[in-house]
């Protein structure tokens, strides 16, 4: 990988962690700071609406910007293209375009329409979910497979279960998982999971720069002394 690659991977990468950073952070204080909403109860939907709701908004945003560059990163960990990658980067790609249309078809309704279904909002919704959802089993396959991630297979393969899990029980509607708590603990997940896949590869663009130019100076001592002989 040339230094103009190398350059564009990790903008994309660093991209997609201030973009998860964000939005973890946003979510997180308007758990704390809006008292007219119940965190157990409402979903982050509700958020979107009334004070802090534009920080959200964004944060909504960038998470989007987040995914499709995770989503095209993760594909390029294979040396060829493959269906595998190309599924994971398209999956991807249609939760980010999920997320925007959540963050700005939300700001169209006013909101006493929050407590009523909202078409757009529950089909954008439940894409972005299901898209991640398909994509976490083909990457975490995909881990295993590739030289070098295999240890970043079980933590992909763990945080599966529990993300299938957790969409299974709040689709179900269990009585004993509250809805708000249960959906924001689920896109948490997604996210931390998204975030560690960036930091892990920006430890590895990291590692492998070092390793080249370890190998360069190696390489021109060698020279030198050739040509000194």
């Amino acid at each position: 990988m040339n230094n103009p690659d190398l350059r564009r991977v990790r903008g994309l990468a660093w991209a997609g962690v201030l973009g998860c950073v964000f939005f973890l952070v946003a979510a997180g204080l308007l758990q704390l700071t809006r008292s007219d909403l119940d965190p157990w109860q409402h979903t982050l939907s509700f958020y979107l609406h009334g004070p802090g709701s534009l920080w959200l908004c964004l944060a909504y945003l960038l998470l989007g910007v987040a995914m499709a560059a995770g989503g095209r990163l993760l594909c390029r960990l294979a040396p060829a293209p493959s269906p595998a990658g190309q599924a994971v980067m398209a999956c991807l790609a249609v939760a980010g375009v999920g997320l925007v249309c959540v963050a700005t078809g939300d700001r169209l309704f006013p909101p006493d329409q929050l407590s009523r279904p909202g078409l757009f909002h529950h089909f954008t919704a439940y894409c972005a979910f299901a898209a991640v959802l398909l994509a976490l089993p083909v990457q975490a396959l995909r881990f295993v497979a590739h030289p070098g991630w295999q240890r970043w297979a079980w933590t992909a393969a763990i945080g599966t279960l529990l993300c299938w899990s957790l969409a299974w029980l709040h689709v179900a509607g269990v009585a004993w998982l509250p809805r708000g708590g249960g959906q924001k603990l689920l896109i948490a997940l997604l996210v931390s999971l998204l975030l560690a896949a960036l930091l892990g590869l920006l430890h590895r663009l990291a590692a492998k720069h070092g390793n080249s130019r370890d190998n360069a100076g190696t390489t021109f001592s060698s020279d030198a002394n050739h040509h000194h002989d």
